[in-house]
């Protein structure tokens, strides 16, 4: 085979440049109906509610597992 070029990504630099690219929204955004990208950040929302409450009760059990110790 003579005359063959190798371009792995030319079909990945079609897709990519059909992007309409605006200054108010990222790249990795412009795919996304707001509404779709409006569920993810709920989710988002609701995981990062339950690990701060995970992490708010760590610190309070260690204290009491520290004063337990200490008096003992």
């Amino acid at each position: 085979m003579s005359g063959v070029i190798f371009e792995p990504f030319e079909e990945v630099k079609r897709a990519y440049l059909a992007i309409p690219i605006t200054a108010l929204v990222s790249v990795a955004r412009q795919r996304y109906a707001q509404a779709c990208e409006a569920a993810v950040n709920e989710q988002i929302k609701l995981v990062v509610q339950w690990l701060r409450q995970c992490l708010v009760r760590v610190p309070c059990h260690v204290c009491v597992f520290r004063q337990r110790r200490h008096n003992s």
